[in-house]
């Protein structure tokens, strides 16, 4: 409540009652009051209900190998849209989509083939899926969530760390740039510049600005217009 004094109020730790398949989390998902966690080493997700955060509740786990799930290893990225889960996995090459309209019960329905998948983001009925392998971008139709159709895929990413989707523009943080494409056509997407002088491995959009985070330090981009998007200097 006071962002300058925050405070745990619970926490979850793997090998603690129900929670066994949280060894090597590495990102969550938070929505309508359920928390989706992501374990690269156990190679699953853990959903979570955070209703009532002081006292969150096991609800299920999806784990490669088990009940149909099989394209989990080395799941790394996640994304929610509506009643789907998207589970981005490097090793096996593919986000899974999983049913989640009962988050006691998540049910596989499909899965979309990225090479080593990176970032993953869905917008408007479109699942984004980087590649690390390629250095690609993938665009998939999501109408049927049982059967992802490849609408595109455009290669020259400067990395695959992350994305984020809006307004018809894709921005992926590159490591040492961020890309920006063009998908308001998302049978032809393209790129439509970068940023070679802001390093980024995660981002985050915000009222026209985009926020970039890497090892050196962190940056603000005016992308009001995404064709020219603008360094704001002096960031404290």
């Amino acid at each position: 409540t006071d962002p300058c004094s925050p405070r745990l109020i619970s926490e979850v730790i793997d090998g603690a009652g129900e929670f066994n398949d949280l060894d090597g989390a590495i990102d969550v998902v938070v929505q309508d009051g359920f928390a989706f966690v992501v374990a690269t080493a156990d190679k699953a997700v853990t959903i979570i209900d955070v209703s009532n955060p002081v006292s969150p509740r096991f609800l299920s786990m999806i784990k490669d190998g088990v009940g149909g799930f099989d394209k989990l290893d080395g799941a790394r990225t996640l994304a929610v849209s509506g009643d789907l889960l998207f589970v981005g996995a490097d090793a096996d090459g593919a986000v899974t989509i999983v049913d989640i309209s009962d988050p006691t019960r998540p049910l596989p329905l499909g899965t979309a083939t990225v090479g080593r998948a990176g970032a993953i983001a869905v917008d408007g009925g479109v699942l984004y899926a980087t590649s690390e392998s390629n250095l690609s971008l993938y665009l998939f139709d999501i109408s049927d969530p049982g059967v992802p159709t490849l609408l595109a895929q455009r290669s020259g990413l400067s990395g695959a760390f992350d994305i984020v989707v809006e307004d018809g523009y894709a921005y992926i943080a590159g490591g040492t740039a961020v890309d920006i494409f063009s998908v308001s056509d998302p049978l032809l997407p393209s790129k439509i510049g970068n940023t070679p002088s802001v390093s980024a491995t995660a981002i985050s959009l915000d009222g026209g600005y985009l926020f970039t985070v890497s090892n050196s330090g962190s940056s603000v981009l005016d992308v009001g217009d995404p064709r020219a998007p603008k360094v704001i200097p002096n960031l404290v």
